[in-house]
């Protein structure tokens, strides 16, 4: 039988209806040792107020002041909808046991793939995506202290460090791993810059 490290008997472990933050598996185990505590993000209707569809952001004016950030493209300006205070629940890839036949449904639990990747070798097993998971069951809740919009290789050597990464080598190829199809590293495109801490 497999360990249950990382595995939430209760699964209602963080404060329900957070904003979700998906994190790929090595970034929720830079979390948990306390190296990361900066992410940066594409974006998106999802993350911005003011996005319109088909807006083109290659060219888009960055402005960073006192009292937020912005980036302005076309006449439209563009804000992150999360700003320092708030909080968010940090998701990740995941699996209920007993929808893999690991156990009884009265007797369920989840089971999160950053801390227990070993299932994956169990025939049939199949990860649900961070995107899929509900802030109600996020093991992460973090707090946003500082958001800027840049570059994204305007980062520096010490941000590259917070970034949970060995350096801006090491986090351009995090990067691109996770993001080449929609803003390379190459294509030098905007992102909101997110510093934060862990609250749980």
């Amino acid at each position: 039988m497999r360990s249950r490290r990382g595995v939430a008997s209760n699964p209602m472990t963080t404060t329900p209806h957070l904003p979700r933050m998906p994190f790929t598996d090595s970034n929720i185990l830079a979390i948990f040792a306390d190296k990361k505590r900066q992410t940066r993000r594409i974006p998106c209707a999802a993350n911005s107020i003011g996005w319109k569809h088909g807006l083109d952001l290659s060219m888009a004016v960055i402005s960073n002041h006192d009292h937020g950030c912005c980036l302005v493209s076309g006449g439209v300006i563009l804000r992150p909808k999360l700003k320092p205070g708030d909080r968010v629940a940090a998701t990740e890839a995941f699996q209920w046991a007993a929808s893999m036949g690991v156990c009884n449904k009265a007797d369920d639990y989840l089971i999160y793939r950053a801390t227990d990747p070993d299932w994956s070798t169990t025939e049939g097993w199949k990860w649900r995506p961070p995107m899929f998971m509900k802030a109600d069951y996020s093991r992460l809740t973090l707090e946003i202290t500082e958001v800027r919009a840049q570059k994204i290789q305007e980062i520096s050597h010490m941000d590259s460090m917070v970034e949970g990464c060995s350096g801006r080598i090491g986090f351009s190829v995090l990067w691109d791993s996770i993001n080449k199809t929609r803003s390379s590293w190459e294509s030098n495109g905007p992102v909101w810059a997110y510093t934060f801490r862990r609250v749980k």
